[in-house]
């Protein structure tokens, strides 16, 4: 035998394709959710009280959709969605040090199975 051999490279992504797709989710939802939104309002002006329920809704959905639709162009195209929030996080905070500090021991222990970890030194962060 070869032990040489790989697998083929997967064919690649065709990014135009990619957006298309994510793009024309967005029209369904632009043409769908204003849409929801007259039907709901014309049900809740003709005296059904629970539509005005969703009256509030379909606008709530179309933004989903337009912060989804932004989100996933970001994604095909490579950005990092968010930045982390790690290094926003004051490491000179003694709580927050112990805290830590007692979770990574906790974790050690649960990995070799021993007796529960007391907790950090003046009781639990926040209080």
């Amino acid at each position: 035998m070869d032990d040489d051999r790989h697998e083929p490279d997967p064919p690649p992504v065709d990014l135009h394709r990619r957006r298309a797709r994510i793009h024309s989710a967005l029209v369904l939802a632009l043409v769908v959710c204003p849409a929801g939104f007259g039907f709901e309002l014309w049900r809740a002006l003709s005296g059904n009280t629970l539509s005005w329920a969703y009256v509030f809704e379909w606008p709530i959905f179309l933004a989903v959709a337009v912060y989804l639709w932004r989100v996933m162009l970001r994604q095909a195209d490579g950005e990092p969605v968010a930045p982390r929030r790690d290094d926003a996080i004051a490491e000179d905070d003694a709580d927050l040090v112990a805290w830590r500090r007692y979770v990574a021991e906790a974790a050690d222990h649960d990995a070799v199975g021993d007796d529960p970890v007391p907790g950090p030194k003046g009781g639990a962060p926040g209080r």
